[in-house]
């Protein structure tokens, strides 16, 4: 299992955003993809409406066996829409 610490940011100005865990999607290097687990470190990021300004902040986890090189985290923020938070691994 890896885990994550989060914060999730809502900057725009006007609206809301519903933060969710399920949002985060991580992948390795063979581009195999691996969907949030419960049972991960408290506490776990909820799902959760942030209005202007806002932030939450909780951990994500994901079964991955052991010595998987992993290669990007993304978060959907907008599952409508092809934009999308990425953080790379080298």
């Amino acid at each position: 299992m890896v885990a994550f610490d989060v914060t999730v940011d809502f900057l725009d100005d006007n609206d809301s955003h519903m933060a969710n865990p399920f949002h985060f999607k991580l992948t390795d290097t063979a581009d195999f993809a691996y969907a949030e687990v419960l049972g991960g470190p408290e506490p776990s990021l909820n799902a959760i409406t942030l209005g202007p300004g806002q932030k939450t902040r909780g951990w994500i986890a994901f079964e991955v066996q052991a010595g998987t090189p992993l290669k990007e985290l993304k978060y959907d923020a907008d599952v409508s829409s092809k934009e999308a938070v990425e953080f790379s691994f080298q």
